[in-house]
């Protein structure tokens, strides 16, 4: 797999997907801050869920060992 210098290509889409969340919700504050609870724990659930597979994915070894 490639690296973007130290980062894995994995890593890297872990922390796009946190700075993704980051500028969605700067760019609909108002909606964030005025809707429904329920809808802002839909989104923070999705993002943390997608985040947290991404990064359990990133921590794998390249190489599982045989069996």
């Amino acid at each position: 797999m490639e690296s973007l210098h130290y980062l894995s290509l994995v890593t890297a889409l872990a922390f796009a997907v946190a700075l993704f969340e980051f500028l969605l919700v700067c760019w609909r504050f108002e909606w964030y801050r005025t809707t429904k609870f329920h809808h802002v724990a839909l989104f923070e659930t999705r993002c943390a869920l997608m985040y947290i597979a991404i990064a359990a994915i990133s921590v794998l070894p390249a190489h599982l060992p045989p069996s």
